[in-house]
């Protein structure tokens, strides 16, 4: 039938085309004309008996004699077959209606695409929906590329769609006995998002002795509709005071689009004060010569949370003795407010004896004597720094 269909045609063309080719327009006066097809990979072959091209697509061709530019191919949506636009140079209007002919000729030889019955979907919270698809009879339904059954006699089809919350992108196509495809119909039907976000704390709980600092670790927030929301999860950490011993909260909010929302919670526990300050000393050990006074050089503390408590130190010389040789020491203590009391800091003192004595000469030195005295030991005198 279609090729006898074919042949009809082909005399059309010629009777149109012999008739009213005297009435050509010139080149100024060119006219373009849109031509709608249903598959490009289909339709060119057919257009290519007919118009006497090998293949119909852009570039300049001779249409039967006349000569064609295509200046454009459109790709099928679900509204619209493909389309070609035809620019000729020097035709007439019967040309035009001519290929309009070879078009609703051609387009005859396919699927119009499917369409559901109701084509406008409200957001709905169920989670099915049940619809009609209207298409060509005793044609197999696909949905998503998955054949779901066969239209009847009468060209419908009922089927129960399964909806996950968010947007549902179903795609629709028909398919005869014989191989040929419809174009694709696509819907989107919403339902209704009422799951709220996932939280997801990183390391948990926290725990922190006085004094210390509070690190957000932050979270990771997840919705089953609009993926990954972490940057839009609110932080709120005013709670916590790491000044003061107890538990503190952190909390962690976020909405998804819908306006689902989630709150999740950080406890954070501030645990007594268990650091002891730390005593520095200045200037290390010392040694001292016998007989000497010792002088403190002092020390420095810090606590992690009292800060400078250097005043508090408690320094204890008492075990020096600068009027004897030997070893000995001088410690330094300090407690915080909490009462942790630091790690006793010892200062080493060497008294050491490495100066020798003195002795003074009594009388004259030199001593003159004339000859023949006596001499007369006029003594000494003998000092030390330690024994005097």
């Amino acid at each position: 039938m279609q090729n006898f269909s074919k042949k009809i045609l082909s005399l059309i063309f010629v009777l149109i085309f012999t008739s009213y080719n005297a009435f050509a327009l010139t080149p100024e006066e060119s006219l373009s004309k849109i031509v709608t097809y249903a598959d490009d990979g289909l339709i060119a072959p057919e257009l290519s008996d007919y118009l006497n091209i090998d293949i119909v697509d852009i570039g300049n061709h001779n249409l039967s004699g006349v000569n064609a530019k295509i200046e454009k191919l459109v790709g099928t949506d679900v509204n619209t077959a493909q389309k070609i636009q035809v620019v000729v140079d020097q035709y007439n209007l019967e040309i035009a209606a001519f290929l309009s002919i070879i078009t609703n000729y051609l387009l005859a030889d396919y699927l119009p695409a499917p369409r559901l019955v109701n084509e406008t979907f409200e957001p709905t919270y169920d989670t099915n929906v049940t619809v009609e698809v209207n298409g060509t009879a005793n044609t197999v339904l696909y949905i998503n590329n998955i054949e779901e059954g066969t239209l009847d006699e009468n060209g419908s089809f009922f089927i129960t769609l399964p909806l996950e919350e968010g947007n549902n992108t179903f795609e629709l196509r028909l398919e005869d006995e014989n191989g040929t495809k419809s174009g694709i119909t696509t819907y989107i039907i919403p339902r209704i998002d009422i799951t709220p976000p996932v939280i997801t704390l990183i390391d948990g709980n926290i725990t922190i002795e006085r004094g210390g600092f509070y690190q957000e670790y932050n979270a990771t927030a997840m919705d089953n509709v609009d993926g990954n929301i972490t940057n839009r999860i609110i932080i709120n950490s005013s709670d916590v005071n790491t000044s003061s011993e107890g538990n503190y909260t952190v909390t962690y909010d976020v909405n998804d689009t819908e306006g689902n929302t989630i709150q999740v919670t950080r406890n954070v526990e501030i645990t007594p004060d268990v650091t002891v300050p730390v005593i520095t000393l200045i200037a290390g050990d010392v040694s001292l010569e016998r007989g000497s006074v010792y002088v403190e050089h002092n020390a420095t503390a810090e606590d992690n949370i009292d800060g400078n408590i250097t005043n508090d130190i408690v320094i204890d010389s008492s075990d020096v003795n600068t009027s004897a040789e030997g070893n000995y020491t001088v410690t330094y203590d300090v407690n915080d407010s909490t009462g942790n009391q630091a790690v006793t800091v010892i200062r080493s003192v060497h008294v050491t004896d490495t100066i020798a004595p003195i002795i003074t000469v009594l009388g004259d030195n030199p001593q003159t004597l004339e000859v023949g005295t006596s001499y007369v030991e006029l003594g000494a005198t003998a000092s030390d720094n330690g024994d005097g």
